[in-house]
């Protein structure tokens, strides 16, 4: 998607099923919540604020989204230099690309400390 085309035409925020799972593999078009949950780190934590980059592979952030918020799904992307798929995301005025693991097919609460 360019950043000139209309985002009207992306798909409605209802309706949409994904697959659940700790890197959760989503379907695009759809609706994910983003999850910043870290269950490898010692003690489990949440990053918050969860960073959307420019494009794949990753050069800077073009925003942050808070943990938990629904998203519209666009597209989905395999990178090749991180053995991951990025999705590209849209909330409100806010697009960009996240790696999979930071998408929960449900909304799902902070655990541990919040970073």
């Amino acid at each position: 998607m360019n950043k000139g085309e209309d985002l009207k035409s992306l798909p409605p925020l209802s309706g949409t099923s994904l697959d659940h799972g700790l890197s959760t593999p989503v379907s695009a078009p759809g609706i994910a919540y983003l999850d910043g949950r870290d269950f490898e780190a010692k003690p489990p934590l949440t990053v918050m604020r969860i960073r959307l980059w420019d494009g794949v592979p990753r050069k800077f952030a073009v925003a942050t989204v808070r943990h938990g918020q629904r998203v519209r799904v666009v597209e989905k992307r395999w990178s090749e230099d991180e053995k991951r798929y990025y999705y590209l995301v849209w909330r409100w005025l806010k697009l960009g690309w996240v790696s999979a693991p930071f998408l929960n097919s449900f909304r799902m609460e902070p655990i541990g400390d919040r970073f």
